[in-house]
């Protein structure tokens, strides 16, 4: 009979099909909050902007803002938590810094981070310092760049540039270089051009044409131009690109597979991702899809911001949701949809306190309040955060365990529903 439970399980799952609260043997915890790390005491001034993982899952990373510092720290587990670079130090001891992007390199430990603001560079930090490590970019060289993503089988960091941190029209683009090259460094690889991607896109259903000028949007198309959210990398060299529209809201939830060739093609359709979180197509939209390679190269998907055509948060039949699309992008198994990650008993036992009412875990209902996504660790746990609206009571990073056994659930033996 247990292997009826598992079979039905996995097949309700599977469909994106709503059950009371997570099953086994998936897990939701609060690995920290924003209380857990506020340096100066002030309970409003601690925000957490990005969190990454090393494989071990022993060493979590955060861009961390508590009002007059924002550097990045890293959490060792229980209340261990320690400095890794002052935003003087990121700064290269001028200017300001802000939460920007991270990766590590699951293989040597290496942290790989690119701050915002003036201390918009690239870092290689060794796993365990010392700091500063290597400058791999400066800052004159990385304008526009949002995302940064380690690629494992050619030893190199790809970037995106995304239209929110940059104003030169057909500029984005996702471009490479060598992480292991010395001196001054700069993305000077090609890999796919805002042209390339606006290409493709053009061929999908929904699709909708350049329909303005020079003369708006300081000439930039904002009808078909992409807007690059978020990268991941498979074993292969395959990166799936996420992104996000203003006119093509149908077409937004959309991932993009593109090869180190730079050949682009549809990994899964935002249709595909509606249908999988268990909406309607034609009657909710998706705002944005952040991505993470597994070890087996299946995507993890996080879906955030759902809204129906009317463009009201979370109006249609679809919550945002975490699931995992397979290597070939063909089938889909939910993790979880907002309201079953908040029925988990280490959110519940949390209270008010994090999740006050009015608010979700990372729908984006209320002004102020932003769930983001993170990284995975070699055994492909799951590491996210929410960021409060001004207290750091609110903010937290989250860790989802048991990901890989749901995935390989024929192979677990015996479990039952909780």
């Amino acid at each position: 009979m247990k292997k009826m439970i598992l079979a039905t399980a996995g097949a309700l799952l599977a469909a994106g099909t709503a059950a009371a609260q997570l099953s086994a043997p998936l897990d939701l915890e609060i690995l920290f909050t924003g209380d857990d790390v506020v340096a100066n005491s002030a309970a409003s001034n601690t925000e957490i902007d990005g969190v990454v993982v090393n494989s071990a899952g022993t060493r979590v990373y955060y861009f961390n803002s508590d009002g007059s510092e924002d550097g990045i720290s890293v959490w060792t587990g229980g209340t261990n938590f320690a400095v890794v670079a002052t935003e003087t130090e990121l700064a290269a001891g001028g200017g300001s810094s802000s939460g920007g992007d991270m990766d590590v390199d699951l293989d040597t430990g290496t942290l790989y981070a690119k701050p915002f603001a003036g201390s918009n560079r690239l870092w290689a930090i060794p796993e365990g310092g010392p700091f500063p490590g290597s400058e791999m970019i400066d800052s004159s060289l990385m304008t526009g760049y949002d995302e940064i993503e380690f690629d494992r089988k050619n030893d190199r960091i790809i970037g995106a540039i995304n239209d929110t941190f940059d104003s030169i029209p057909g500029a984005e683009g996702l471009f490479a270089t060598n992480a292991g090259a010395s001196g001054q460094l700069a993305f000077d690889a090609t890999i796919a051009t805002e042209a390339t991607l606006e290409a493709l896109l053009a061929t999908l259903p929904g699709y909708i044409g350049d329909e303005s000028d020079a003369s708006t949007s300081g000439g930039r198309n904002t009808n078909d131009d992409i807007d690059l959210y978020d990268i991941t990398i498979q074993s292969d060299g395959d990166i799936i690109v996420s992104h996000k529209f203003t006119s093509n809201n149908q077409l937004a939830g959309t991932l993009l597979r593109v090869t180190e060739g730079g050949t682009v093609s549809e990994f899964v359709s935002a249709a595909q991702l509606i249908t999988w979180g268990g909406g309607a197509d034609g009657t909710d939209n998706i705002g944005s899809v952040l991505v993470e390679a597994l070890s087996l190269d299946e995507i993890l998907v996080h879906v955030n911001f759902v809204s129906d055509n009317s463009g009201a948060p979370d109006a249609g039949t679809m919550e945002s949701f975490i699931g995992v699309v397979s290597a070939d992008g063909s089938s889909f198994t939910m993790i979880g949809t907002e309201s079953e990650l908040l029925g988990d008993t280490d959110i519940v036992a949390a209270g008010t306190s994090l999740i006050p009412g009015g608010q979700g875990l990372f729908d984006g209902t209320v002004p102020g309040m932003d769930g983001k996504g993170g990284d995975v660790d070699g055994s492909d746990n799951y590491y996210f955060y929410r960021q409060g609206n001004g207290l750091a009571s609110e903010d937290a990073v989250f860790r989802i365990t048991g990901i890989r056994a749901l995935l390989n659930s024929s192979t677990v033996g015996d479990w039952d529903l909780y």
